[in-house]
């Protein structure tokens, strides 16, 4: 198989075995006596964060290639917050709202991006997003870094679709994927000014639900560019708004859309299990290094739970858990070679 190989001779192997095994807080003083090695031996994969971070990347995108099917591929965004509570010195730590506390925290704001076919997920970038105030002339939003990365995951691979939310639903975002002709489907607010048959409002105003309607869809334009808007009524009357460049069948809009949990399910495995929020240096790039270290983990372990037919990624990281309780600490890469 082809991810033993790549994995194998992957410089950071050790830590990511030390994440997956770990039970502990993911610190590298924890993760060092997890794998019963110095701290130091731990440490080394950060002293060169730039070629350890290309590596890394290098890693992820191999991962996709060999595993994923090669159709029905797609490309999902969202972001969300390493919270940090106690972090005084650590570089671009914000406030800014923690979505599984429900409240705001201190914390890094991180764009993520997640490959999937609907049966292994396999997350293939994270960057760092700051505010203004913060980044001044490096400033960079959302979009602008979705489009970076949809750049060079295009450079690699075909994407059937990319999926995202309504952060990501801007004039610069759409207007890109549209010149790419590379077909998307966003949740767009409701309160967008868009144009529909020669009527120009807000969405909510522009594109509504007859009564006992549960659907509809119209084409028409946003900030000049070509685009199908949908309404779909969900549970308790609630109407939401999407935006494609390519026509589907309003009754699919949902089920299409849902395809974009699975970068969910990343970010809550990755944070209950993996450590997202754990590391402890102070340096931007130690810290991305430390949340593409995790996307390798979950990447390994989403693989494995399908070829083992578990039901979830968690299956296989209490299952490896057990193992090591077991027999001592076994590197991943063992376990796929007794698996292939």
């Amino acid at each position: 198989m082809h991810a033993v190989q790549s994995y194998q001779k992957f410089s950071g192997q050790q830590y990511v075995d030390a994440i997956l095994h770990c039970s502990d807080k993911k610190v590298c003083t924890n993760l060092a006596e997890t794998m019963n090695v110095s701290h130091d031996s731990i440490y080394q994969e950060f002293r060169n964060p730039i070629k350890t971070t290309q590596c890394t990347l290098d890693l992820l995108k191999g991962l996709a290639l060999d595993n994923l099917s090669k159709n029905g591929l797609y490309l999902i965004f969202d972001d969300t917050q390493a919270t940090k509570f106690y972090a005084k010195k650590i570089e671009g730590v914000e406030v800014g709202f923690d979505g599984s506390l429900g409240m705001p925290a201190p914390g890094l704001k991180i764009v993520t991006a997640l490959l999937t076919d609907k049966n292994i997920n396999i997350p293939i970038d994270a960057a760092s997003y700051f505010s203004k105030d913060l980044a001044q002339a490096a400033y960079k939003t959302k979009s602008e870094i979705a489009i970076a990365i949809t750049r060079r995951v295009k450079d690699f691979c075909n994407i059937t679709r990319v999926l995202a939310d309504a952060h990501y639903a801007t004039r610069q975002n759409i207007e890109f994927l549209s010149e790419q002709q590379q077909a998307y489907l966003m949740k767009i607010p409701c309160n967008r000014v868009v144009e529909i048959n020669e009527q120009q409002g807000q969405l909510k105003h522009v594109l509504r639900l007859k009564k006992n309607c549960r659907v509809k869809s119209a084409r028409g334009t946003f900030k000049g560019i070509d685009c199908y808007f949908y309404a779909v009524k969900i549970k308790a009357g609630t109407i939401v708004y999407f935006v494609s460049n390519d026509q589907i069948d309003p009754y699919e809009v949902v089920d299409l859309y849902r395809i974009r949990w699975n970068i969910e399910l990343f970010h809550r495995t990755a944070k209950q299990y993996l450590g997202f929020s754990d590391c402890q240096m102070r340096s931007i790039e130690k810290q991305r290094q430390h949340i593409l270290f995790v996307m390798v983990a979950y990447a390994i372990a989403s693989v494995r739970k399908m070829l083992m037919k578990l039901a979830c990624v968690e299956d296989f990281i209490n299952h490896i858990r057990d193992v090591k309780t077991a027999r001592g600490c076994t590197s991943v890469a063992a376990v796929e070679a007794n698996l292939c």
